[in-house]
């Protein structure tokens, strides 16, 4: 009689046990996965606040950033190229430039980068660069005010 009294107690827990996993358990990992998720996206704005808040890169203006650009791509120089762009975008645009000097396409951005001849103030933080033919924008080339430093940087090409 006592070992079914506790055969029975032990599977009343096993019972409960299983039904805590089955309805707790999934909101429990959700919570920690969450959590985790959180933290990571809240250390990965952390650091791009730092690139930002440290950033001294790019020029008072924006033709002063264009015009830093360009020459750092005519002396061939990738990563002082992409230093006037955005701190999140360098190592992919230092990446390009690499290629574009060997493959010819940096040579075809400098003739397209020659051909701007004035952009527009896009509110207070930015500016768009156009290069227009026949009144048809082929390129548009956009910059951001860093507003930590007040320096020009490049956005996108």
């Amino acid at each position: 009689m006592k070992k079914k009294i506790w055969l029975l107690v032990g599977l009343v827990i096993l019972l409960l046990a299983i039904v805590w996993g089955v309805v707790w358990g999934p909101q429990t990992f959700s919570f920690y996965w969450y959590e985790y998720l959180n933290r990571k996206h809240l250390a990965e704005f952390e650091a791009a606040e730092e690139m930002y808040r440290t950033d001294t890169n790019g020029g008072e203006t924006p033709e002063e950033t264009l015009d830093l650009f360009v020459s750092a791509l005519e002396a061939g120089d990738a990563g002082l190229a992409a230093s006037y762009f955005v701190p999140e975008k360098r190592g992919e645009m230092e990446k390009q430039f690499k290629a574009g000097f060997k493959s010819g396409g940096v040579d075809l951005l400098l003739g397209d980068l020659k051909r701007v001849e004035t952009g527009t103030l896009v509110g207070d933080d930015r500016f768009e660069f156009v290069v227009l033919d026949n009144n048809q924008v082929l390129f548009s080339y956009s910059l951001i005010k860093n507003p930590n430093s007040q320096k020009w940087l490049i956005e996108s090409l």
